[in-house]
């Protein structure tokens, strides 16, 4: 399992492991890539691990934005078994930022339920907030999802992200929220892929949809379900697509009706837990 160490200006060290457990997570290049940068315009950076690159959310994000005549251009600084604060300690984040280009940094950590894992994530997120600030780019914070076994964990997550959305002053897409949402009113839609922790292409897709409407404006819930054909994603009936497009829209527009507590560093980091 993947350590992490942290040394933040409050004076906390910390040592987690981030992540779900790594025999869940599927192979990736040795390493993490490098970010090609890209010319002025609409821009988006995405920053997580196997969560994202599992189905390739980016080129999804830029195919349901195309949808909505939107040209979005994508990149991926991603690795497996990687939280935020990774990219922050081995610099990979601020170099790519520091590219420029960006009009948005989509943000993305694993279900961090545990509070030693939020206060990584806050953290990181807070730093890399600034990053994207100072170059120009709005940080948005992803909300991922507990493995199936722990659906009980969906609030946790929920607040985890949307704290440290709040303290970076980040935008927030719950795409956990959407998946739940969607589930409550079709049990049989399955968001989750074979391992049950990694995202479907169905899951993914609801996901691209949150953060659409995050880094573009759009209201996912006018696009035409006909310009809706994305690579991986079987063929959905129209209420099936529109109980998506709706389901994405609510949970933005409810991302912040619970209110979450002011984030206060962990008082006694447990080193070496699995979050």
């Amino acid at each position: 399992m993947h350590l992490l160490r942290l040394r933040a200006g409050l004076g906390l060290v910390l040592s987690v492991a981030c992540l779900a457990p790594s025999s869940v997570s599927p192979a990736s290049p040795a390493g993490v890539p490098s970010v090609v940068p890209l010319p002025p315009g609409h821009n988006v950076l995405f920053i997580g691990n196997s969560l994202t690159y599992v189905n390739d959310l980016p080129a999804m994000v830029a195919a349901v934005a195309r949808a909505g005549g939107v040209t979005l251009q994508v990149r991926g600084l991603t690795a497996a078994n990687r939280a935020l604060v990774d990219f922050v300690l081995d610099g990979s984040a601020a170099s790519a930022i520091k590219q420029g280009g960006w009009e948005h940094v989509v943000l993305q950590q694993g279900p961090t339920t545990v509070p030693v894992c939020r206060d990584t994530a806050v953290m990181a997120v807070r730093d890399i907030a600034v990053l994207a600030r100072n170059a120009g780019a709005a940080a948005v914070v992803m909300m991922s999802w507990p493995a199936r076994s722990r659906l009980r964990d969906f609030p946790k997550v929920h607040e985890s992200a949307q704290m440290a959305a709040v303290t970076a002053t980040a935008k927030f897409a719950p795409a956990g929220d959407a998946w739940q949402l969607a589930n409550a009113s079709d049990p049989s839609l399955d968001f989750y892929g074979p391992d049950d922790y990694h995202p479907s292409p169905l899951g993914t897709f609801v996901a691209a949809l949150v953060i659409v409407e995050q880094v573009t404006g759009l209201d996912v819930r006018t696009l035409p379900d006909a310009s809706l054909a994305i690579a991986g994603v079987p063929p959905l009936s129209s209420a099936t697509m529109q109980l998506l497009l709706n389901s994405a829209h609510a949970a933005n527009v409810n991302a912040f009706a619970t209110p979450v507590l002011a984030w206060t560093p962990t008082v006694a980091p447990v080193p070496a837990i699995t979050c």
